[in-house]
């Protein structure tokens, strides 16, 4: 074709699933009430999962869309794994009170809530929830090999942390 000029750039661009677990930032409100000093959670307490803040999982992610070296795939990082006993002695720390631990059920209770609102609810998304904390507590969503020291310039904010400045703006009860 006359007069028609073609350009080829380097395409690098990889497919990337950036994976960071659960994002521990929404866990201070969402399973603490910080009025009644309590917490509410489904299992024992003691089962892990892999948690990072939203704002560290940015980062992760910003900086995984420019490295040219990254290999196409699975890149997942935490700042850490918690349990909700992990995450209510922080919490505890934080405050400076203590906090009566709650268990809505076990594990198997959990997944008996489930069938119930799956036979409640014909929308499809209405267990969806109460599905990721099930795999949160069996490991079903566990990370494996993590990457975080790829970029050792991005330290992981620790819930301790994340909990001590989302809870520095509350009013004390």
């Amino acid at each position: 074709v006359t007069g028609v000029q073609t350009c080829a750039l380097p395409i690098w661009l990889e497919q990337v699933n950036v994976l960071a677990g659960a994002f521990m930032d929404g866990f201070v409100n969402a399973f603490f009430d910080h009025d009644a000093r309590t917490v509410t959670y489904w299992g024992d307490g003691t089962e892990r999962f892999d948690a990072t803040t939203t704002d560290d999982t940015a980062r992760y992610a910003a900086r995984a869309a420019v490295d040219t070296t990254l290999p196409g795939g699975t890149f997942a990082v935490a700042a850490e794994q918690l349990s909700f006993g992990a995450m209510t002695e922080a919490v505890e720390d934080v405050t400076g009170h203590r906090y009566t631990r709650s268990s809505r059920g076990s594990v198997d209770d959990l997944r008996a809530a489930i069938a119930d609102t799956r036979s409640r609810d014909s929308d499809p998304a209405a267990p969806v929830m109460l599905v990721y904390m099930l795999f949160m507590l069996t490991g079903q969503t566990a990370l494996g090999t993590l990457h975080n020291d790829r970029y050792p310039e991005i330290t992981p904010e620790s819930f301790h942390a994340a909990a001590a400045r989302l809870l520095a703006t509350r009013s004390p009860a």
